[in-house]
């Protein structure tokens, strides 16, 4: 029995392994079907983080954004899941119900993972500013502030793990609820932390790579890399998504 269990286990060196074999079965199938949205996505956010002026960007490109971004998930997701044809040849590029829900569900997600760590980060940003206060050096603050704002990032992110499943789910057509996504993946909380919340929390930091006064051709290629990470992610979370409804499936069989 223990040696079944064990078996069926969620492992985090598993996922990621199957996740890399992923792509390097079907690579020319990843690059052509996300090379549309990954371009748009570039472009709509390189053109923000090259222009150090800009006040108003920030709402109308997350906005602008949303769209590829949905379809560049939705489209890794199904490519994950489903057969060969599921996808068309240069990925969902048409915005159905499927994606309307999907892009319901990823921000009801964030808005309700984000609520209850609003006051931490008032506290975050009161230490930030005790720090200015007490530190001569404003890099220094600078770096402090960061440490603490990525350990703060934790709880949203936990959060958001105990709830992705909800998109796997609905990029396949399935109608879940987040009560389900929560309950799913109660067992496996902990590698699913560092599968799916712990790891983009550390792919995050790449932004931090990119240096003041960046150029635009710059910050279209850190987009890229981010991109490229991120389908990493999704293509991770689509592969805990397939081993727990198949766990889910043999157990009600037993």
């Amino acid at each position: 029995m223990s040696s079944q269990r064990s078996t069926s286990s969620l492992r985090v060196g598993t996922i990621l392994r199957a996740a890399l074999e992923v792509f390097r079965a079907r690579p020319k199938q990843f690059l052509q079907a996300l090379a549309l949205s990954t371009i748009a996505i570039a472009v709509l956010e390189s053109f923000y983080l090259g222009d150090e002026d800009g006040l108003w960007q920030p709402v109308i490109v997350l906005l602008l954004s949303s769209v590829p971004y949905t379809l560049f998930a939705v489209s890794c997701h199904r490519l994950t899941l489903l057969r060969p044809g599921a996808v068309p040849a240069y990925g969902q590029i048409s915005w159905t119900w499927r994606e309307t829900r999907f892009f319901g569900w990823s921000t009801a997600v964030a808005v309700i993972a984000l609520a209850p760590l609003l006051p931490l980060w008032a506290i975050v940003g009161a230490l930030f500013a005790t720090m200015i206060i007490d530190v001569a050096s404003a890099s220094e603050s600078v770096a402090r502030f960061m440490w603490l704002w990525y350990v703060s990032l934790i709880p949203f992110y936990y959060l958001v793990s105990r709830m992705s499943l909800v998109l796997p789910a609905t990029a396949i057509d399935q109608r879940p609820t987040l009560t389900w996504a929560w309950k799913a993946s109660r067992a496996e909380q902990g590698p699913m932390f560092v599968l799916v919340g712990l790891l983009p929390l550390v792919f995050s930091a790449l932004g931090m790579l990119q240096r003041d006064g960046a150029s635009i051709y710059e910050a279209f290629l850190i987009r890229l890399v981010g991109l490229v990470l991120l389908a990493f992610e999704v293509v991770t979370l689509s592969l805990v998504y397939r081993h727990l409804m198949r766990r889910r499936d043999k157990t009600a069989q037993a």
